[in-house]
């Protein structure tokens, strides 16, 4: 059974993000949908110097509403700006762990700054999944349901993993229809911090190759 994820190429996520790429043949990074402002591809929760969890943000350049995720530009003063974020953030203030190399490097479309972060992530964790951008695959003109089962089939992949919520995003009987079995993990326990707050904490790697 060949496994397949989809999902959006989120910046240092929560640990339970790679819990998906550890349970999956291929994981497909979704670049070529619309970049949700107030979601978690340009930003991320650190614990501040008080141990209170606060966003760090990515600085971007102005986009339009509709602009997708792969259109995304970092703002003229990207390493300024987040520089002075750093500073009230102690697990990065001296730099960005094993990203930092990824973070280097901020004269580029943010989609290959998300994707070498979340590549450079996953090797550290030991995980070798080949990682994909949806952009590549074609089946852009289809949206929702359709637009995933299409990736999936694209892939001869007969198995779509996904993280425990959603649920209601996807009828079983549709993926069924293709030979395609729809799954979710289990739900996550280990919290919803960034990774680089506990990346290198044991229980949480056991369980995000748990699933």
């Amino acid at each position: 059974m060949t496994t397949i994820s989809v999902m959006q190429p989120y910046w240092i996520p929560y640990a339970g993000y790679f819990r998906l790429i550890a349970a999956s043949d291929i994981f497909v990074v979704f670049d070529d949908v619309q970049f949700p402002r107030r979601g978690y591809v340009h930003r991320n929760k650190l614990l501040d110097r008080t141990g209170v969890p606060e966003w760090i943000t990515l600085p971007l350049a102005k986009a339009t509403r509709d602009a997708k995720i792969n259109e995304v530009r970092f703002h003229d003063d990207a390493r300024e700006l987040l520089t002075q974020q750093q500073r009230r953030f102690p697990v990065v203030e001296e730099g960005f762990g094993v990203v930092e190399e990824a973070m280097r490097k901020l004269d580029r479309p943010v989609v290959e700054l998300l994707v070498d972060t979340l590549m450079l992530t996953a090797n550290h964790l030991g995980l070798d999944t080949p990682m994909l951008l949806s952009s590549e695959l074609g089946e852009s003109t289809y949206r929702g349901q359709e637009r995933i089962l299409r990736i999936v089939k694209s892939l001869e992949g007969n198995r779509y993993l996904n993280a425990s919520g959603g649920r209601e995003l996807y009828e079983e009987n549709a993926f069924a229809e293709e030979g395609v079995e729809l799954d979710f993990l289990p739900e996550w326990r280990s919290g919803y911090l960034s990774i680089l707050e506990v990346i290198d904490d044991a229980e949480v790697r056991a369980e995000i190759v748990a699933a």
